[in-house]
């Protein structure tokens, strides 16, 4: 279910970020994020795609994007079931992925595009 992989179908996501826009314009964006989990941690992540048609740098061996080789915008870290958080970043135009990188769960699905306009 990782972003760009082939034949993704994320109709089969065990889990998911669902946001409230797909979209915001340039300049100073705030992130409600809510974890409505009855019992799992989860966090949000704010990942800048560089490339769009390439996939994130994803460490198999831990189950997780490898942090330090993506282009980390900010995150609401470690949110309890039932908690939420904000995050308040100034993002440029250009494509965006909101992501839990707990690990397994990006690669269950627990992603979102998010697109920064002009």
């Amino acid at each position: 279910m990782t972003y760009q992989a082939p034949g993704l179908d994320l109709s089969k996501a065990t889990q998911g970020v669902r946001a409230s826009r797909s979209s915001a314009p340039a300049g100073v964006i705030s992130f409600k994020v809510t974890n409505t989990s009855k019992d799992t941690v989860h966090e949000m992540i704010v990942m800048h795609l560089k490339d769009p048609a390439q996939p994130l740098p994803y460490v198999v061996s831990d189950a997780k994007v490898d942090e330090s080789k993506a282009d980390d915008r900010g995150e609401v870290p470690d949110l309890a079931p039932g908690k939420s958080g904000t995050l308040t970043v100034t993002l440029e135009p250009g494509k965006y992925l909101l992501i839990c990188n707990q690990p397994k769960h990006f690669a269950a699905g627990m992603w979102a595009s998010f697109e920064v306009t002009r």
